[in-house]
């Protein structure tokens, strides 16, 4: 049975676009992908049922891009990330109004060459709706989305990773009127709210636990210079 939930991962995607987003073919000699840097909170809460004469308790769990990363690969909480192969990052496309978005959250590795620094994908947009502005020196954009978190299938998924899952995200986003990846000026501001039914796997000292919860109050970033692009 497919869980639907709103975790950690193509979630900053649904908003960090915003600021790119309109531009038509006449770009078409410029790079079509950007990846940026991303950073993600999600506070978790999760309810723990009190038996007997036990009351009910809270359980907590925040996700930052770490857990995010390590959960993706398969692999524990707590796990070393290498900052230069592993990074958490928006591959950003041009999108157009009406056609399906095309933009990933994935974990990139800025020492391989455009597509190829791409180690894994962690999820995907189905759904965006937005505006955005023309305005006298930059493109700004607003809107909403929702997308597809794909189930983790490496490492060790049954002891720590991610269910396939839902998401929605809010937010906005601004940057230079042609953002063109090779050039340093493509620097990007965008801030996205989070929330959703988050479901995830790990496992510690204390055993394999199923946290099965909701993020509210979650919050993305996307800012910096481009990683990479194609």
């Amino acid at each position: 049975m497919k869980i639907q939930i709103a975790p950690a991962k193509a979630i900053a995607v649904a908003a960090f676009l915003l600021g790119f987003l309109g531009l038509d073919s006449l770009q078409a000699q410029f790079h079509n992908v950007g990846v940026f840097r991303v950073q993600i909170l999600l506070p978790a809460r999760m309810l723990v049922p009190g038996s007997g004469p036990a009351y009910d308790s809270i359980a907590r769990k925040t996700l930052r891009n770490n857990d995010i990363i390590n959960l993706t690969l398969g692999r524990p909480l707590g796990t070393r990330v290498n900052r230069t192969t592993e990074i958490l990052a928006a591959e950003v496309t041009f999108e157009t109004h009406g056609d399906p978005p095309q933009s990933r959250l994935i974990i990139y590795d800025k020492s391989q060459n455009g597509a190829a620094g791409v180690v894994a994908v962690v999820g995907t947009l189905d759904f965006l709706e937005w505006q955005n502005a023309y305005l006298r020196t930059n493109n700004s954009g607003f809107g909403i989305g929702n997308g597809t978190i794909l189930a983790t299938s490496v490492g060790n998924p049954s002891e720590n990773g991610f269910m396939e899952s839902t998401l929605q995200g809010g937010g906005n986003c601004f940057g230079r009127h042609l953002y063109i990846v090779s050039d340093e000026r493509a620097m990007p501001r965008g801030a996205v709210g989070l929330q959703g039914h988050l479901v995830f796997v790990y496992t510690d000292k204390k055993g394999t636990h199923n946290f099965d919860g909701f993020v509210v109050g979650g919050r993305g970033r996307i800012m910096g210079r481009p990683l990479g692009g194609w």
